[in-house]
């Protein structure tokens, strides 16, 4: 029967089946895998350095040791273990076991949490393994005020990148650092990645000619 103006007719829907319906679930979750995927195995250090976009990250380790042990003459090869959680800004989260040790040399004498030095490269850490060792500047205490002196030094290095491409690129983050046993108060605070030394004397084929400011405080 063909229905008129005056008539009510159905509409007819195609009937999906269940079949085809998980099998477009399958389809995106493959796609939403591929593209957390794609975020770990193109993480390099190079691409690292110039994302300028800030990276949200947490790191849970043994702190109140870190900071008693920060004097002590054998620092450079006390590491500590460290869990590493970064947000990146596609979304796609990676959790990993690090190693961290403090560094530097008036921040590590004068400040509560010396500045540190972060090993990728362990056992552990697969998908984050290529950014191999990088040193880490936060605030020298959890003032608002050390804060800012933390923006203006990474500023200092962003405007030094425009002057020329023999200096040491940096990249922003917020971190959160909470220590493993909760003996020492939380911290969310701005902080900021440097270059390695060596690296950025072997990216643009040249000799040091001065240590990072970051390297004296």
């Amino acid at each position: 029967n063909h229905c008129n103006h005056e008539m009510h007719c159905p509409i007819h829907m195609p009937f999906i089946y269940p079949h085809k319906i998980k099998g477009v679930f399958f389809i995106l979750f493959i796609f939403f895998i591929s593209l957390v995927t794609a975020q770990s195995s193109n993480l390099d250090k190079k691409k690292f350095f110039t994302d300028d976009r800030i990276i949200e990250m947490s790191l849970v380790a043994d702190f109140k040791k870190l900071i008693k042990e920060k004097l002590d003459p054998n620092f450079k090869t006390n590491f500590l273990p460290a869990t590493i959680t970064c947000l990146f800004p596609d979304s796609s989260k990676i959790t990993e076991v690090i190693e961290i040790r403090p560094r530097g040399e008036f921040r590590r004498e004068e400040c509560y949490l010396p500045s540190i030095m972060l090993n990728f490269k362990t056992a552990a850490a697969v998908k984050l393994k290529k950014l191999g060792r990088m040193k880490l500047v936060w605030p020298c205490s959890s003032t608002t005020s050390d804060e800012q002196l933390v923006l203006k030094e990474y500023l200092v290095y962003k405007m030094y990148n425009l002057i020329t491409e023999k200096s040491f690129r940096v990249r922003l983050v917020k971190m959160a650092y909470r220590d493993v046993k909760d003996k020492i108060k939380p911290q969310d605070a701005y902080a900021f990645f440097i270059e390695d030394t060596d690296e950025m004397a072997a990216l643009e084929a040249v000799m040091e000619q001065a240590v990072p400011l970051a390297d004296y405080y």
